[in-house]
This record gives C-alpha cells, sequence and structure tokens, in this order.
C-alpha cells in the first residue's frame, strides 16, 4: 500500500505489499494469469513467471516444430559437402594425373589468379580446395547442430543465428560465383520462411532464458 506522498506503508507484521513479479521481464502479475502479459513466460503453482516451463505449450510447439528446420540445413551442409568433396575429389585426381609429369620445381606455364606459381604450389592449391569442401561444409553442419541444441534454451537468438549463417552463406557463394544464386531456389526460400517462422514464433521467448537461473 502507498500513503498520500506515495511511499510504500509496510504491513503491521513489516512485510512489505508487493505483488508477484515475473523473473524473466519483471513485469507485475494479476494473480489470475496463467501467463505473463508483457512477455508470455507460463505461471508457476507459485504464481510467478518465469520458473520451470518459461513459455507456453503453443509457443514452445511452434519453436519446436521451427526448429527442426535449423537441424534440416544442418543435414544439408553434410550431405552436400560430401557429395561436392566427392565431384572434387574427380578434379583433383583429374589435375595430379595432368601435372605428374612436370617436377614440382618447373614453373607452370600459366599464371594462376594472375601469379607465377610453380607445379608444386599449383599442386598445394589443386589440394587445398579440395579438402575445403569437405571442410567447410562439415564445419558448417557442426554449426547448425549446435545452434540446433542451442535452439532449446535461447530460440530467438538461435533462430536469428541460423538464418544470419545460411543467408550469409548463399550471399557468398553467389559473391564468388553468380549462378549458384539460382540453384535449389525453392528450397532456399522454403528453408529461409521456415526459419523466419521460427524467429516469429520465439519472439515471447526473448530474454527467458536469464530467468531460468
Amino acid at each position: 500500500m502507498e500513503n498520500a506522498s506515495g511511499n510504500k506503508e509496510a504491513k503491521p507484521d513489516g512485510i512489505m505489499d508487493e505483488s508477484p513479479k515475473c523473473s524473466g521481464c519483471g513485469a507485475a502479475l494479476n494473480g489470475a494469469d496463467d501467463f505473463c502479459g508483457e512477455c508470455g513466460a507460463k505461471v508457476n503453482g507459485d504464481g510467478i513467471a518465469g520458473a520451470g516451463k518459461l513459455w507456453s505449450d503453443e509457443v514452445d510447439a511452434s519453436v519446436k516444430k521451427a526448429s527442426k528446420w535449423i537441424l534440416a540445413v544442418g543435414f544439408m551442409f553434410l550431405v552436400f559437402g560430401t557429395f561436392l568433396g566427392f565431384m572434387q575429389k574427380s578434379t583433383r585426381d583429374t589435375a595430379f594425373a595432368n601435372l605428374r609429369q612436370y617436377e614440382d620445381s618447373m614453373t607452370w606455364s600459366a599464371p594462376v589468379n594472375g601469379k607465377t606459381v610453380t607445379v608444386g604450389e599449383l599442386k598445394r592449391m589443386v589440394d587445398f580446395e579440395y579438402y575445403s569442401v569437405f571442410g567447410t561444409n562439415y564445419f558448417l553442419a557442426m554449426v547448425m547442430f549446435v545452434i540446433f541444441f542451442w535452439s532449446k534454451r535461447s530460440p530467438f537468438s538461435a533462430f536469428v543465428t541460423a538464418l544470419s549463417i545460411y543467408m550469409g552463406v548463399i550471399v557468398l557463394n553467389a559473391v564468388v560465383d553468380p549462378k549458384t544464386l539460382a540453384q535449389g531456389l525453392i528450397l532456399k526460400i522454403a528453408v529461409i520462411a521456415a526459419l523466419i517462422s521460427g524467429i516469429k514464433a520465439a519472439v515471447p521467448t526473448r530474454g527467458l532464458a536469464r530467468g531460468r537461473a
């Protein structure tokens, strides 16, 4: 209670009169509320939101459904990386077969990326391209798998991160080779739409992970 001066008055037993607050966002709660009106956190049996299960079953179901797309993107990088890697292996083997007749110390007849290189340097460049296809795609797959498990605790941040990485890969590939932009266009649109849907579904969960502790 407050007196005329605006200061809170203590109850006769010395306990301050305070309404329960959401531990996720700090908003005051109505005793009849099942969820926090500000952030959507579920109110537990003690009348406190942000403890235990942090959001509604509807939000939880939408987030879980959308998070499967993060897992799917991880497997896409894994499968495509393996497929492209083996395609690159064929190119690598052909290049090495053609270079076998030359000594590593010999200078290659044509510039590579505007630079003069030896046969040995050219072989190392071909090797680097081969292993980078596997390494890059497997690394991205691992990142997506980590983000998938992260989405169980911080869905909003996880979806934003996953979408940023996926869009970044698309843009980077398009800069290197513009033709890749149209490749798998329908699948790319589906993934982007699903991740955006996940972000929208996870909006009520923003900041609630901090209240879990």
